[in-house]
């Protein structure tokens, strides 16, 4: 009996979840007609952009994308998958392809967890600023020409960044990529509907502190 109730418990979530999904992406069209984006839920970015995505995590796959303009710029968003089957992390991710002259230099900016402070005690890279203590504890920084991102991350920068903890941002150069865990997150991916301006508006803040 206890075998067969699992199963049935089992079977009930999975049915739930299936559920949750479709009305989420169905969410999801009815924001982007309103809106004028283009919505796949399969998700198959431009070429390039998958290059770029590798910046999270390489190996990762995407679903559920969006494309449209937000304060008159381009976009891509989708979700994006990454790490084993017990591991799984899903992000929230917003991408723009950069213009020749808005080029930046290769970084990569994630929260920073104990993992990250033992991995640098072992030699892993870590920009800090010394007169940001704040900014240098929440963030790990990494990037081949520390002189350009000490010049790309100014004091403004990083007092955005430390109001509004939990962001990840990355440029292979030719693309900016900005990922979070909002909380309206759900399954994981982006948000639901009724959160997607925020969680837009929020990473295009970052570009524009990046991008100016």
């Amino acid at each position: 009996m206890d075998i067969i109730g699992g199963l049935l418990a089992g079977a009930v979530i999975a049915i739930a979840i299936v559920v949750f999904v479709r009305r989420r992406r169905q969410g999801h069209e009815r924001y982007c007609r309103a809106r004028g984006f283009t919505f796949d839920a399969d998700a198959r970015p431009a070429e390039g952009i998958w290059d770029a995505l590798a910046l999270i995590h390489r190996d990762g796959g995407a679903h559920s994308s969006i494309e449209g303009r937000w304060n008159g710029l381009p976009f891509t968003a989708l979700a994006y998958q990454y790490g084993s089957s017990k591991t799984m992390t899903t992000v929230g991710v917003m991408l723009w392809k950069l213009s020749a002259d808005q080029r930046l230099p290769q970084f990569r900016l994630t929260p920073e967890h104990l993992g990250d402070r033992i991995a640098q005690r072992l030699g892993a890279q870590d920009l800090d600023f010394a007169q940001d203590p704040e900014f240098s504890k929440a963030y790990q920084l990494q990037g081949p020409d520390e002189g350009a991102l000490r010049q790309l991350f100014t004091p403004e920068t990083r007092r955005f960044l430390v109001a509004d903890p939990g962001q990840s941002i990355a440029s292979d150069g030719r693309h900016l990529v900005w990922w979070a865990r909002p909380s309206a997150l759900g399954l994981g991916g982006l948000p639901s509907p009724e959160h997607l301006d925020r969680f837009f508006e929020r990473g295009d803040t970052a570009r524009r502190h990046l991008t100016r």
